[in-house]
């Protein structure tokens, strides 16, 4: 459904979002996953209404949480479908890029660019940081510096 705003549409409908964001603060990998990959699908890329209620959720606290948990690191999967989420929630909407950057996600995320066990780390580490910068001078300028 990440390229079908209808039924992305239908998942907000359905208050889907917050309870995705729910599972976020859960402490068991397996359901952490899923919900960062569900929570991907359901906000889709450029879907401002979806991208601005994780945001209001509280969503940005916990993966920006993530990126820097040491019991995370055990998983890079965790790491991957972490950054990707960050990707679908940053594409295309301001206020979340600057939000990612209030929560000081970008240091971690540069953190992961070098993260050289895994390159899938890294690639999905470096397409967040694009999400973050693309389009937006601010969060540009805060990358630059870091």
């Amino acid at each position: 459904i990440v390229s079908m705003h209808y039924l992305q549409a239908d998942v907000a409908q359905a208050k889907a979002i917050p309870a995705l964001v729910k599972l976020l603060h859960s402490a068991e990998e397996h359901t952490l996953l899923c919900a960062l990959g569900t929570l991907a699908l359901a906000v889709g890329q450029q879907n401002s209404a979806n991208q601005c209620e994780v945001r209001e959720c509280g969503g940005f606290a916990k993966v920006v949480a993530l990126l820097s948990d040491e019991h995370v690191a055990a998983s890079h999967r965790l790491f991957e479908a972490a950054c990707e989420l960050i990707v679908c929630l940053c594409s295309g909407c301001a206020d979340n890029q600057l939000e990612l950057v209030k929560a000081n996600g970008t240091g971690p995320l540069l953190g992961l660019i070098q993260y050289e066990q895994y390159v899938n780390v890294q690639t999905s580490a470096a397409s967040a940081i694009r999400a973050v910068a693309l389009d937006n001078p601010i969060t540009q300028e805060v990358i630059r510096h870091q």
